[in-house]
């Protein structure tokens, strides 16, 4: 019984994450809420009926996760046609199912992360990677790198760890950065984390091009990329990604990255760097449309670093 529960389980949590997203602001529309209400209707009852299944005691979380859900689906009845009230509940479930699916992780079975809009976080993401752009193509020197990138990881690792043993301070935190968290990261390693991690393998290449375009696409084509995908993505490719929104990674990637290289590098010229700067977006919109278990702020820098060293090793021929 208990492994049935939570095989039926993470099947329905697949269900409820394709749900969810499709109450995304960027992908809701007016026409698609009869079926949304369809949608609904029939997985309440699912997850009503999950949740008064006997799991056993090894199983205590997954069904306090099951109930939770089940009683927000219970609780709410939108009207049809009015989008805010659609929005509103899929704003309830996301950190609903982000619970679910942690649960579900600890019997090896791996839901995908939701991803909301979120205006305020591609902002930030924008302009926290011109900073660090300027800082390190203006003010710090490559031996600073190290220095300054290893204390700040080990910061953020003291942290990953001490919220996990001490549920207030994760309750802290997603407080204080909840304008730029997204709801998985109460559960998963937070997006700083994986962040100052990359920053440390930078460092190691020492290279402040290659370093500065890594910062550059991350900061600028995985935004455009979550922004067009939810607009527009129609084809669908891996891991819930689409090819429009792979499309505008790679061309927004590839736009900052030869912009990065044509003022601060002129030396190495407009034609490598718009070839680098092509091969830097392609391998890291490639990485973050298969990244899985490695999240999109340690996998698209470090492929894009990988795509630079891979186009200075071609010119040399």
């Amino acid at each position: 019984m208990s492994t049935a529960l939570a095989s039926d389980s993470y099947s329905l949590a697949l269900e409820l994450h394709a749900f969810v997203r499709s109450l995304d602001p960027a992908r809701y529309r007016d026409e698609l809420a009869a079926s949304l209400q369809e949608r609904l209707d029939a997985l309440s009852a699912r997850f009503h009926a999950l949740a008064e299944e006997d799991g056993g005691s090894t199983l205590v979380s997954l069904q306090v996760r099951l109930d939770e859900v089940s009683e927000i689906m219970a609780s709410y009845a939108p009207s049809a046609g009015r989008r805010e009230e659609w929005i509103a509940l899929g704003k309830q479930l996301t950190p609903a199912y982000e619970a679910l699916a942690a649960s579900l992780s600890d019997y090896q079975l791996h839901c995908p992360n939701i991803r909301p809009s979120n205006w305020t976080r591609s902002a930030f993401h924008m302009t926290s990677a011109t900073g660090v752009v300027l800082l390190i193509e203006l003010v710090l020197d490559p031996s600073w790198f190290l220095p300054i990138t290893v204390p700040a990881l080990i910061l953020a690792l003291s942290m990953e760890i001490s919220r996990r043993f001490v549920p207030r301070i994760n309750d802290l935190l997603m407080w204080l950065f909840s304008t730029v968290a997204h709801p998985h990261e109460a559960h998963r390693v937070n997006s700083a984390t994986w962040y100052t991690s990359a920053m440390v393998v930078l460092s190691l290449i020492g290279s402040p091009m290659i370093g500065a375009v890594a910062v550059a696409i991350l900061g600028f084509a995985d935004p455009a990329a979550a922004i067009f995908g939810r607009r527009y993505g129609k084809t669908k490719l891996a891991n819930g990604r689409s090819l429009e929104g792979t499309s505008a990674f790679i061309v927004v990637g590839t736009l900052v990255a030869f912009a990065v290289m044509a003022v601060f590098h002129p030396h190495v010229g407009l034609a490598f760097a718009f070839g680098a700067a092509f091969v830097a977006a392609l391998i890291a919109g490639l990485a973050e449309l298969y990244a899985t278990y490695v999240d999109d702020n340690l996998a698209i820098p470090a492929a894009a670093a990988v795509g630079m060293l891979l186009a200075q090793w071609l010119s040399a021929f």
